[in-house]
């Protein structure tokens, strides 16, 4: 891959972004670079179906334009390293969403072990 050819300028979309700021809205131009920074982060074919791939996206999307006022010109110099991320961890929450990778599975209940009850109180301990 040819890094000096990126198919996002990054200077271009720190200053849309910068000028967006100004504004209170993304313009038209920032966010024509924000969805093509997204059709090129994905390049693996990780997920389980391309409509998975699609939702992923669309929330990683989504997440991009709800989050863009949080970028910080004066702290970050580098806004697409920055949306990158953002685009990043919204691929990761999409396919969490999906795949229900986090807490219990419907139905499933916590079970829990008594220290003091355990091994019918020989207190020995396997761990």
């Amino acid at each position: 891959m040819n890094l000096t050819k990126l198919p996002v300028d990054a200077k271009q979309l720190y200053i849309e972004i910068v000028i967006s700021k100004g504004q209170g809205r993304l313009t038209s131009k920032a966010q024509e670079l924000l969805v093509t920074l997204a059709k090129n982060a994905i390049r693996r074919k990780q997920y389980y179906s391309e409509e998975d791939r699609d939702d992923c996206h669309q929330t990683a999307l989504m997440s991009m334009f709800a989050n863009w006022q949080s970028f910080n010109p004066v702290k970050y110099a580098n806004a697409f390293a920055y949306f990158t991320e953002v685009f990043k961890r919204g691929l990761a929450e999409g396919f969490n969403q999906l795949h229900n990778k986090r807490g219990l599975e419907r139905g499933e209940r916590v079970r829990s072990v008594s220290i003091n009850s355990g091994n019918k109180g020989e207190q020995m301990f396997n761990i």
